[in-house]
């Protein structure tokens, strides 16, 4: 294909690191052999492998890319084969697309004929490429909710356990309540100790010596558990608030409030923090709402209705 004599052209190839996601896309060789027929010099391919939902300023690659795409003195034509290798969120598509554009790229996508050497002119192709990637980042949707799907149906129709043992159940959390108001139970250690001997009694004679083990060592209750649990996990006045909301619609089901605020806290992570590998897990973990917390919270209440 023709290009312009003083135009430019850098290729940029992804593949992503979801399995699920990878096995709907081009494999990184055959986008770059796509780049490579389309006209890209070798040396002017980058490509990496990343998952879409991943800013590419945390890519080295496109960083290289992009130090030669910023470069005043150049005409560059960045050449995709799909929208989608650029990126699956919607504000991160939008924004690379418009900082390039703006200091004078164009983008390609191969097989495209409406984005060939494109930058926005007009209202009407800024919504045509958004529409573009809002399917992207609706298609990384779809994916979210199938796991999700599949997650519930594993744990709720085939009955399978899903993560680590539960630690407390509801009846240990009433348990550690009525401790805590004995004298002789003030300490989490101690209390830790008392729920840890009931389990313990509870387990059934007649186990093998392995199932005694696992057994024994799921009944285990740590003084960190129970402190953790008095300390409401680090509930807010805005989290009562909400729980109270959600009482209304869920009843007593403490683990559907927990979901629900945990979802509600999630959401509410600053989009700087949700962009930070190191930090967004870390705000991930500190938005996790546990049963017992919502349990004890309820239980306060109603002792003082």
């Amino acid at each position: 294909m023709a290009k312009s004599s003083n135009l430019i052209s850098l290729g940029w190839a992804r593949v992503s690191t979801d399995k699920k996601e990878d096995r709907k896309e081009q494999t990184l060789d055959q986008q770059i052999d796509a780049l490579s027929t389309y006209g890209v010099p070798t040396e002017n391919i980058y490509s990496d492998k990343m998952s879409g939902t991943i800013s590419l300023k945390k890519s080295e690659q496109w960083a290289a890319l992009s130090e030669r795409a910023l470069d005043p003195k150049q005409k560059i034509e960045i050449v995709l084969v799909s929208w989608s290798r650029l990126s699956r969120d919607f504000y991160d598509f939008l924004a690379a697309v418009n900082q390039y554009t703006t200091n004078g790229c164009v983008f390609t996508v191969i097989g495209e004929p409406r984005y060939q050497k494109y930058a926005p002119k007009d209202a009407m192709e800024s919504f045509q490429l958004a529409m573009e990637a809002f399917g992207a980042q609706d298609y990384r949707e779809r994916i979210s909710k199938a796991t999700k799907e599949s997650l519930h149906y594993k744990k709720h129709v085939l009955g399978i356990r899903l993560g680590r043992p539960e630690k407390l159940t509801l009846e240990d959390c009433a348990e550690i309540n009525r401790l805590a108001q004995l004298e002789d139970y003030t300490n989490p250690r101690l209390i830790a100790e008392g729920i840890t001997a009931q389990r313990l009694a509870a387990i059934p004679e007649g186990l093998d010596d392995p199932e005694r083990e696992r057994a024994e060592k799921h009944a285990a209750v740590s003084r960190p558990i129970v402190y953790r649990y008095l300390a409401l996990t680090g509930l807010t006045e805005a989290d009562f608030m909400f729980i109270d909301l959600l009482k209304e619609q869920h009843g007593d089901d403490c683990e559907a409030i927990a979901k629900d605020l945990t979802a509600a806290r999630i959401a509410a992570i600053p989009e700087e923090i949700a962009d930070d590998e190191e930090a967004y897990p870390k705000a991930l973990k500190a938005s996790t709402v546990l049963r017992s917390s919502i349990y004890r919270y309820l239980t306060k209440e109603a002792a003082h209705a």
